[in-house]
């Protein structure tokens, strides 16, 4: 992101969401994607690691 002239929305706000959701036990697949490809990982493997996640249902913790 050092290379860049502008910022992608979210990108300072998602190392931030990560740490909440790490400290509270919330899983946020999308939020951990998110914070990958700002570290640097391929879209293809971090397509591929949500592709992978096992089917749950969106209520099953309430």
């Amino acid at each position: 992101m050092s290379d860049r002239r502008t910022v992608a929305e979210g990108a300072h706000t998602a190392p931030v969401l990560r740490e909440l959701a790490l400290r509270h036990g919330v899983d946020m697949p999308i939020t951990m994607a998110v914070n990958h490809l700002l570290e640097g990982a391929s879209a293809q493997d971090v397509a591929r690691e949500l592709l992978e996640r096992p089917l749950t249902s969106e209520d099953e913790n309430l």
